[in-house]
């Protein structure tokens, strides 16, 4: 993961803030959704991130239990109830 996350940053800081918004500040964000799942590699960061943005308004996480990273595209049950909430939440805007 290492590899791919310098590969992935391409040359920049890896604590810059638009490679990882822990690293910003949160104030003035407008309507941030995550959908991430608790058997995926990322839940570390996605709990970092839960916490960094708690207090903000509009802010929304989705957490598949059982889930890998990209449940919202399978077509099983929990991936169609994410799809459909990713429709409702564009709706809305």
């Amino acid at each position: 993961m290492h590899v791919w996350g310098e590969y992935w940053a391409n040359g920049r800081d890896r604590h810059d803030y638009r490679l990882s918004p822990i690293y910003g500040v949160p104030d003035g964000l407008h309507d941030v959704t995550v959908f991430y799942g608790t058997d995926e590699i990322f839940v570390p960061d996605m709990r970092r991130l839960e916490a960094f943005l708690s207090g903000q308004k509009n802010v929304r996480f989705f957490v598949g239990e059982g889930m890998s990273h990209v449940y919202p595209l399978f077509p099983i049950p929990e991936g169609r109830a994410a799809l459909d909430a990713c429709i409702r939440i564009l709706r809305e805007v």
